[in-house]
């Protein structure tokens, strides 16, 4: 058997047993995946205010309330992406911010494992449903919080 036709049997190889494994942990590996996007402008301000809409960040926004003291949800957009697919939204400077889902990894807990794309960093995450990440543009007066929540896909 030459080596690149072993190479392609050992990678079908490989994809079957994943899918057979994610499978037998809990059903089929889903197609595509769903990530709720909140965008959130932190800035000083002469009053504190936190967006009623983030009563569910409020513990995680704790960590800035240092620095800032006025929370704004200025974007909240839901993202349906199938594998290999990429969802894209502009954020309040103009920049870009992207997810590419990559793929689901089998486990006891089926992951979505996308790239996350904003201007300055680019990560490959690995996140179940329910989970949520926050990532932070720092501005000089004001900051940039994008807060992903993972979701089955409908």
């Amino acid at each position: 058997m030459s080596k690149r036709l072993w190479m392609l049997v050992c990678a079908l190889g490989v994809l079957w047993a994943s899918q057979a494994f994610a499978q037998a942990e809990g059903g089929p590996v889903p197609d595509k995946a769903a990530f709720a996007v909140r965008v959130v402008e932190a800035t000083r301000a002469a009053t504190p205010k936190m967006d009623p809409r983030l009563g569910d960040l409020e513990r995680e926004l704790r960590v800035f309330q240092k620095d800032y003291n006025s929370f704004v949800l200025v974007r909240d957009q839901t993202l349906i992406l199938p594998v290999g697919g990429r969802g894209s939204l502009r954020l309040p400077d103009g920049a870009e911010f992207a997810i590419q889902l990559l793929g689901f990894t089998p486990g006891k807990v089926l992951r979505a494992r996308h790239v996350v794309e904003m201007p300055r960093m680019k990560m490959t995450r690995a996140v179940a449903p329910g989970g949520r990440t926050l990532d932070v543009l720092p501005g000089q007066d004001r900051m940039t919080i994008v807060s992903t929540t993972v979701q089955r896909a409908p």
